[in-house]
């Protein structure tokens, strides 16, 4: 059927992004000995969504937990379990009004103080949540007025706080079954949304039947429950294996298919391919500011103009692939395109760099020698189809200018690549959101460091700019906020952009309805078999 696609407007910013959009609903329910199978690649095995930060876990969670509110195809925020949202003159203080008549898997009404519940649990020091809890920012506490109404204090302004409140991670959970099964609830996993956990074995499998109360999805969605009644989703690492799950029928739906493949499922008629750019920061390999010979911005700048990104497009992802040019994709809110060009590809002003930075004997190997020692980066992936290749090419670009790459498969990967004795130079990194604010804030600010500063770089000018976007919600002011920072940080040289990340689903022709939100999130709740 080819490849689902189309333009809409994100967060008010006209812009051309591959997604899909939700299929007219009509026909026939599914029959109810129906199960409809998605592979996924990887999964973290974590799937409270306070305590994941791993996406995969939120396409299995985002199933089992509301949101309080919505981002719909076009970029726009509406109601979900929060009717509205209003804040206080200097956005200190939000007050929320909820839906009425929503309750649990458990029975747990939804209210006031289930909200409350859920973000002092993501804010606990308990809870350590990796996502939930900074998505509420500098959060004090939560007021609350009625079973409907609640009061949300913040000790810095809140701009983006309803924005926040949309991925995966802030799904509501139910208070009842947290305070009953405490450290066992991932077991249980009790929400309010249009599946319910039936069983789980991290890593391997997990199935979620219909919850057929639900009826108080977002407007956009369909009333009344989920058409299929169960869904089993499966994890198979391989490439070949999800395709093999996928052409012999075992699944309806797989992610992350190599570029060939994309090609050969657009020419079958039997296959639908989706794709969506995972806007935000690109999937480039991170340069580590604090770590030898990278503490040194002439190395890093050296490195930047001596990657061919234009090649490794062709020669890797076949152009399905939109090539990064900054930190920030194209794509997200508030892009700064006028630092696209601050280091074009340029292997002999690349060489002259690392001269000037005094590293002019060349070894038997070719490699560069200042003071008896190499010229060596360790750089940090992990092995799949799209993240080991370009790590390949790199290390031959790098080698024709002298530089010494090894390339390691760390585990517990990104633990150990922003920790602050991290022994990688570079490490391939990427984090997701339609709006810069919270990505750029966790990713360069200096309280991150040690945690989730992933470049281990620490300006106090940076820091001023990024707590000022997160308090303003003037939407030109934020623009000005977000160049400025953009150019700072193309000026200190933390990031080899090489290209946008990109979900990719093929699906069956006998499902309709699938769909990929804007967090590039696969949703199923209007998937259906056709009839």
């Amino acid at each position: 059927m080819g490849i689902q696609t189309t333009g809409v407007k994100i967060m008010g910013f006209k812009k051309i992004v591959f997604a899909c959009i939700l299929f007219v609903v009509g026909g026939a329910f599914a029959q109810d000995d129906q199960v409809l199978t998605v592979a996924l690649r990887t999964a973290g095995g974590q799937l409270d969504p306070h305590l994941t930060a791993v996406q995969q876990d939120g396409f299995i969670n985002m199933n089992i937990f509301d949101r309080l509110i919505y981002l719909d195809s076009d970029g726009e925020l509406v109601p979900w379990l929060a009717t509205s949202w209003t804040p206080n003159e200097d956005a200190t203080m939000w007050t929320l009004t909820l839906q009425d008549g929503v309750s649990f898997h458990d029975g747990t009404p939804f209210n006031a103080e289930a909200v409350k519940f859920n973000f002092d649990r993501m804010i606990a020091p308990e809870t350590a949540s990796p996502i939930s809890g900074p998505s509420l920012g500098a959060y004090r506490e939560t007021v609350v007025i009625d079973d409907l109404t609640l009061e949300v204090y913040f000790d810095r302004p809140a701009a983006l706080l309803p924005f926040n409140l949309t991925p995966p991670p802030m799904g509501m959970v139910s208070p009842t079954a947290v305070e009953t099964h405490g450290e066992q609830f991932s077991n249980v996993l009790i929400g309010s949304g249009p599946y319910k956990l039936e069983s789980t074995i991290p890593r391997v499998e997990t199935v979620l039947v219909r919850n057929d109360d639900y009826n108080w999805g977002p407007a956009s969605f369909h009333e009344g429950p989920a058409f299929v009644p169960q869904v089993r989703f499966v994890f198979i690492n391989e490439q070949e294996s999800r395709m093999a799950a996928l052409l012999n029928g075992e699944a309806q739906i797989i992610d992350e298919i190599s570029v060939a493949d994309i090609d050969a499922l657009t020419e079958d008629p039997a296959y639908n391919v989706f794709l969506s750019p995972r806007v935000g920061i690109n999937r480039g390999h991170t340069i580590n500011a604090s770590l030898s010979p990278t503490d040194d911005i002439l190395v890093r700048k050296a490195l930047i103009h001596a990657v061919d990104k234009e090649a490794i497009n062709q020669a890797v992802f076949r152009g399905h692939y939109p090539i990064a040019y900054q930190t920030l994709t194209r794509g997200v809110r508030f892009y700064n395109d006028a630092v696209e060009d601050v280091y074009p590809y340029d292997p002999e002003l690349a060489v002259q760099l690392l001269e000037e930075a005094g590293w002019t004997e060349i070894n038997d190997e070719g490699y560069r020698v200042k003071d008896g020692e190499v010229l060596s980066v360790n750089h940090a992936t992990w092995e799949s189809a799209v993240s080991e290749p370009p790590a390949l090419i790199i290390q031959s670009m790098l080698r024709d200018i002298g530089v010494k790459m090894d390339i390691e498969f760390p585990g517990n990967y990104t633990a150990t690549v922003n920790s602050g004795d991290s022994p990688y130079n570079t490490a391939l990194l990427a984090v997701y959101s339609p709006d810069p604010g919270v990505l750029l804030y966790r990713s360069f600010h200096s309280s991150g460091m040690g945690s989730t500063n992933i470049a281990h770089y620490s300006s106090p000018e940076i820091d001023a700019l990024l707590e000022a976007g997160l308090e303003t919600p003037d939407a030109a002011e934020r623009t000005e906020i977000y160049a400025e920072i953009q150019q700072l940080l193309a000026e200190a040289a933390l990031n080899i952009p090489i290209y946008s990340n990109i979900a990719v689903f093929a699906v069956n022709e006998e499902v309709e309805g699938f769909m990929l939100n804007l967090h590039s999130n696969p949703v199923i709740f209007g998937a259906r078999f056709v009839e």
